[in-house]
């Protein structure tokens, strides 16, 4: 990746497995890196 697709207004983070992404999961595929907890309401990541 060049530095020049990187858009500098956004907030880089670094994430864990277990980082709870979002608490909206009807906008987000599931499986590319992330999955679904027991309670179905958040959206975590599963790889670092």
């Amino acid at each position: 990746m060049t530095t020049s697709t990187i858009d500098p207004s956004i907030q880089q983070q670094l994430v864990v497995p277990g980082t709870i992404l979002t608490h909206d999961t009807s906008n987000f595929m599931r499986g590319h890196g992330t999955y679904l907890d027991s309670t179905k309401s958040h959206l975590k990541a599963s790889v670092a």
